[in-house]
């Protein structure tokens, strides 16, 4: 985003704001010239960006689960005697932890990012987007941070419920969130 700043003010490419946030290129563009240099900033700058950080993003996760299924086969391979299998079991249940976590962060950025994609797209089809997709990315797009919060809460809340499993999910979370140091010492 500051590298898309950056040129975008450089070049001059930054629309007047009066929605809910600024774009790249001015929408009363007259001539098509000026249209498609809006357009084709839009989508280098918007929605490419956006593919190629969760085409990354998914690799990445690829690399990390494929890795714990590598060691968990070659642990499976040597015939552990029983006090090591306890090892191969936890190392099953983490690597199926950091799937599901990995899962879930995949999960919430194409949640927050499909609506910005699809008014850029939307927008690149030369047609203007409906309110609500607007409405939809004007919502969606400032909570990538609350769905990483909730993701990454998610392990120690868990942790805290197998502790307290009584107690309710939103009651771990609180825990997590006002009492860490009551956390890091349990």
């Amino acid at each position: 985003p500051f590298t898309t700043a950056i040129v975008c003010v450089v070049l001059d490419l930054f629309g007047p704001s009066n929605e809910a946030f600024c774009w790249i290129g001015d929408m009363n563009c007259n001539t098509d010239q000026c249209m498609e240099r809006f357009l084709i900033f839009t989508l280098a700058f918007g929605s490419v960006g956006v593919i190629v950080s969760l085409l990354i993003t998914v690799f990445c996760f690829i690399l990390i689960f494929d890795s714990f299924r590598e060691i968990f086969a070659s642990m499976r391979r040597q015939n552990l005697p029983n006090a090591r299998q306890n090892q191969s079991s936890d190392l099953s249940l983490k690597m199926k932890e950091s799937a599901t976590q990995g899962m879930l962060y995949i999960g919430a950025f194409i949640i927050t990012h499909v609506w910005s994609c699809v008014v850029d797209i939307t927008i690149w089809t030369q047609h203007n987007p409906s309110k609500i997709l607007l409405i939809l990315s004007a919502i969606f797009y400032p909570l990538q941070g609350f769905w990483n919060f909730l993701i990454f809460a998610r392990p120690k809340a868990n942790t805290i419920l197998k502790h307290s499993p009584d107690k309710s999910y939103f009651w771990a979370v609180q825990m997590v969130i006002f009492h860490p140091k009551v956390i890091r010492n349990a």
